[in-house]
């Protein structure tokens, strides 16, 4: 009764914990990503954009880590400033297939109204040489 009683503690403690760490990491990069696009299981070639408005993230490499890992691509890259004219912008977005963004980006959203003349939002996109069309990933 002893070991029962404190195994059953044991397991409510562990629970609470997951709980917390869900709840602390409920904005981090993999779960954001988990709302726009689901996981990649196969290894893949595919060229992706990742557009993170956190510099802090993109700077420490962490979001390249991130993109890398869930679309499971070396191919993959994150990028945070925009600070381009349309057709450096377009230059950019040409060098990949799909772009993702998970939270919003003031500068590529407004770029991608003046380039492309989209109003996108958070989600994935598969980059062609004149638009960006919303799109899962295959």
């Amino acid at each position: 009764m002893f070991f029962f009683t404190f195994s059953v503690i044991g397991v409510n403690s562990e629970i609470g914990g997951m709980h917390f760490n869900d709840r602390l990491n409920e904005h981090a990069l993999p779960q954001l990503l988990k709302q726009v696009t689901p996981e990649i299981n196969q290894l893949n070639d595919q060229r992706i954009l990742l557009v993170d408005a956190d510099q802090d993230d993109v700077n420490s490499y962490y979001a390249d880590f991130v993109a890398r890992y869930y679309f499971f691509t070396e191919n993959a890259d994150a990028k945070e400033a925009f600070n381009v004219s349309p057709d450096q912008f377009k230059d950019i977005n040409s060098q990949y297939e799909y772009m993702v963004m998970p939270k919003p980006h003031q500068t590529y959203q407004k770029l991608a109204q003046k380039t492309y003349r989209e109003n996108i939002t958070t989600g994935t996109y598969q980059v062609s040489e004149n638009d960006l069309k919303r799109k899962t990933l295959p």
